[in-house]
Order: C-alpha cells, then sequence, then structure tokens
C-alpha cells in the first residue's frame, strides 16, 4: 500500500488536479490505517512473545521497519499536501523534503526483506549473500541520487513540495524492477531445486513460488506504470511528494 501511495503522490501534479488528488490519498490513508489496526493485535503478540529479543530477529525487525517507515512516509506526505499552503518558506524548505526521505528509506526496507527472504530460500549460501549484497548498494545508490537529483523546493499555487523538473526519476522505478526481478529468479531457481516427499513441504515451495509471482507482477506493473508517466511526459514534471 505504501507503494502505491508513494507512486500515486508522483502523479499528483502530472495527471491530476489537486482535488482528484486529494480524493485518492484519503482512500489510500483509508484502507492503510484499516490494515494498520487490522493487524495491532499481532503486532503485540510479536511485541509480548519476547520482550526485548524480537526487536533483534531479523523478521520481526522487518515487520517494524516497513510497518512503520510506512506509516510515516504516510503520516508526513499527507501533511505536507494538505497543510503546504499555509507553511512560511522556512517551514517549507525543512519539511518538503521529509516524505521524499522516507520514501527512499521505505524502499530499502522493502528490497531488504525480499533480499533476505532470497537469501533464506538459498539456504543462506554466501555466494548468493554477497552477490545480493553488492547488487543492494548499487540499486540504493542509484535510487538515492535519482531522487535527489533536481529536487528544489517550489511554491506551485501556494503549496509546498519537493519538485523536479527533470525525469530521470523513471530510472527510480527501473531499480525497484530489476531488483524484484533478480531475487524473484534466485528465489525460483533454488524453490525448483528442493526435492522432497512431503506433501507440507511441497505445498509449502510452491505457495511460496506463487507469492513470490504474484508481488512480482503486482508491483512490476505500478512500477511500470510510474516509469511510463515519466517517460511520456511531454513538458518538464513538477512533482510533489
Amino acid at each position: 500500500m505504501s507503494n502505491v501511495l508513494a507512486g500515486e503522490s508522483e502523479w499528483d501534479a502530472v495527471t491530476m488536479d489537486r482535488s482528484t488528488a486529494s480524493n485518492i490519498r484519503i482512500a489510500c490513508i483509508a484502507i492503510a490505517a484499516y490494515d494498520f489496526v487490522l493487524t495491532l493485535p499481532a503486532e503485540w503478540r510479536i511485541y509480548r512473545g519476547r520482550p526485548g529479543q524480537n526487536f533483534v530477529r531479523a523478521s520481526p525487525s522487518f515487520f517494524f521497519l516497513v510497518r512503520y517507515t510506512s506509516a510515516v512516509l504516510l503520516i508526513t506526505g499527507s501533511y505536507v499536501f494538505w497543510r503546504g499552503t499555509g507553511f512560511s518558506d522556512v517551514t517549507c524548505h525543512r519539511l518538503s523534503l521529509v516524505p521524499v526521505i522516507f520514501k527512499c528509506l521505505q524502499a530499502m526496507v522493502v528490497q531488504l526483506i525480499m533480499g533476505w527472504r532470497t537469501y533464506t530460500i538459498s539456504r543462506q549460501r554466501k555466494f548468493v549473500l554477497y552477490s545480493l549484497t553488492c547488487l543492494y548498494i548499487a540499486v540504493i545508490s542509484v535510487q538515492w541520487f535519482t531522487i535527489f537529483y533536481g529536487r528544489m523546493v517550489t511554491r506551485p499555487g501556494g503549496t509546498c513540495s519537493a519538485s523536479t523538473q527533470t525525469r530521470v526519476q523513471w530510472v527510480f522505478y527501473l531499480c525497484c524492477v530489476v531488483w524484484d526481478g533478480v531475487t524473484l529468479l534466485v528465489s525460483l531457481f533454488y524453490l525448483s531445486r528442493i526435492r522432497t516427499t512431503s506433501p507440507f513441504m511441497t505445498k509449502l515451495t510452491r505457495t511460496m513460488s506463487v507469492d513470490g509471482l504474484v508481488y512480482f507482477v503486482a508491483m512490476t506493473a505500478v512500477n511500470a506504470l510510474n516509469m511510463l508517466i515519466f517517460l511520456n511526459a511531454t513538458q518538464p514534471v513538477t512533482q510533489g511528494l
């Protein structure tokens, strides 16, 4: 959901008027809030399971990181979007880049989760760990560069946004597609090599393969749409987060 919201925010000044963008943002907030409340009992069970220890374990750590970086991205992005008209130039300059930063952080956490999943499926092979680590560093470096390249604080119509008049941001989404594709292919490769007579393991392997494919197709569709919007823009793009 947070990825969809981040993508939607890129479209605000490209293809939508402010009213339409505001309505879509409200819908995203409603769905995200419903999901957050729905999963609170599970979060509490994780926390109460082994107090203090869960935060240093991989799976609970990833859960809390992606949950709260997404929440901060949603809250700060929406706050700047709706309250920007009342900001002074100094306040606008301080706050407008916060959603951009958390957008990158949230993407990093999601990609880290996919990388850890792939590493675990490979039975923690060192070659997979080193290869994915190198690719991860390259991907996030490009993403941080592209998301800030040409950024400037602007006040279109009195609003507040960290905007850009370049179209290089499509590379950000290309990096997402590349990372998702590589981790999916590596995961499927090692899942296909599992030989077992256990019905449970066979079902688990099939479920993990299908889940990975569904995730890849869904996120690739969102990222591809964002890339097309930037690549097909007929004028310099000024987008707000």
